[in-house]
């Protein structure tokens, strides 16, 4: 996340991003910064305040880099195992209540899909055991019987994306065990490199809503 941005500054609770990519410990460091903008889009859904404002202005976020910053797929899950364990172990310190992930695995499952990543889900379920809600986008391959992973882990939130007149989104993945739907289309958010995003669709950006 650029929490340069002046509608994400005061989000910042850390003072930078913290590595678990890089770092078996998630150490935090100023050089690491969001490399194709997702990140920023995203907080700012969920939290950004002032000239625009977010779904619930004035949080706190904590940012985990989980990705070398080339791929938008799941790209081995032990950096996502160590962000999480870290908010486990950090969740008083904090106040952490709630894991956001708009990210997932293609093609997505058609079935509740925990044993595809053990150990990934058995970190999910340690966090949801201590609290903290799992909250993760469907997907965006326009399939209405699958989920992407995570949201097909049986403990996690899974969203759907609709549009803001309440019908489901053409591109987002939904089935029996959806819980959630949010709006998710033509959302207008923060930018990486300062400034506004404009029209941003995709279960990305549902998933912070919830």
């Amino acid at each position: 996340v650029n929490f340069s941005h002046v509608n994400l500054a005061h989000a910042n609770v850390i003072g930078y991003n913290l590595d678990c990519f890089n770092n078996p410990d998630c150490a935090g460091s100023a050089s690491v910064q969001d490399l194709n903008g997702h990140g920023t889009k995203v907080a700012g859904a969920a939290g950004a305040a002032g000239s625009l404002n977010g779904i619930a202005p004035g949080i706190n976020i904590v940012s985990f880099k989980i990705y070398s910053g080339s791929s938008t797929i799941l790209e081995g899950t032990i950096p996502l195992e160590r962000a999480i364990n870290w908010a486990i172990q950090h969740k008083d310190e904090y106040n952490i209540s709630v894991l956001s992930m708009s990210f997932g695995s293609n093609p997505p499952y058609n079935f509740y899909c925990d044993a595809a990543a053990p150990n990934f889900n058995s970190a999910v379920n340690n966090a949801v055991a201590n609290g903290i809600a799992v909250v993760a986008a469907s997907g965006n391959n326009g399939k209405n019987t699958s989920l992407s992973l995570p949201a097909c882990f049986k403990n996690a939130i899974p969203v759907g994306s609709t549009s803001k007149t309440d019908y489901v989104s053409s591109f987002s993945n939904y089935n029996s065990f959806l819980k959630l739907f949010a709006p998710g289309q033509y959302i207008n958010t923060t930018k990486a490199t300062g400034g506004y995003s404009t029209g941003n669709s995709g279960t990305s950006m549902s998933t912070p809503m919830v």
